[in-house]
């Protein structure tokens, strides 16, 4: 790998906590001090802005798939279930153990019709428990030809209890 990473995975200086940014200066006090000035209601002709459409296709989406299952899909090179997209979920789920890792997507990078399997190419990361996993699912994907990102997210996979 050319880019130097951090213990999570990510390029260098992508990682807020292994790279955290400087905070900003504290302003100097304001001089001056602000008019203060009786509050007088406005009436206004113009009607409230409505709300934008919000854009869904940015929005991620997580699959949990047992790592035994993974070499299985990169062979077919599809994400095959009969759940079809409902096996994507907006919302993840803590996974039993670390024998699992979570292929995550952009909502928009399914197709909208896709009922019973997604191309493997849609999936933008895998996200696993911890450095043995990742060293693990990478040897998987380099035999299979892929090069998605692997990163260790050990949030994903804490019990809730």
């Amino acid at each position: 790998m050319s880019l130097a990473e951090c213990i999570h995975g990510l390029d260098e200086g992508l990682c807020d906590i292994c790279y955290p940014k400087a905070r900003p200066e504290p302003r100097g006090s304001v001089s001056a001090r602000p008019k203060v000035r009786a509050a007088t209601p406005k009436t206004s002709s113009r009607l409230a802005p409505s709300a934008k459409p919000v854009s869904t296709a940015d929005r991620r989406l997580y699959r949990m798939t047992a790592i035994d299952d993974l070499e299985g899909i990169l062979a077919r090179g599809v994400i095959d279930d009969s759940a079809g997209v409902s096996g994507w979920m907006a919302t993840t789920e803590t996974p039993p153990s670390a024998d699992f890792v979570f292929l995550v997507t952009a909502a928009g990078a399914l197709a909208p019709n896709a009922h019973d399997s997604s191309s493997f190419e849609v999936v933008t990361l895998i996200g696993v428990a911890n450095d043995p996993v990742r060293d693990r699912v990478r040897g998987i994907l380099t035999a299979a030809g892929y090069a998605t990102k692997v990163a260790v997210y050990p949030p994903w996979f804490a019990s809730s209890d």
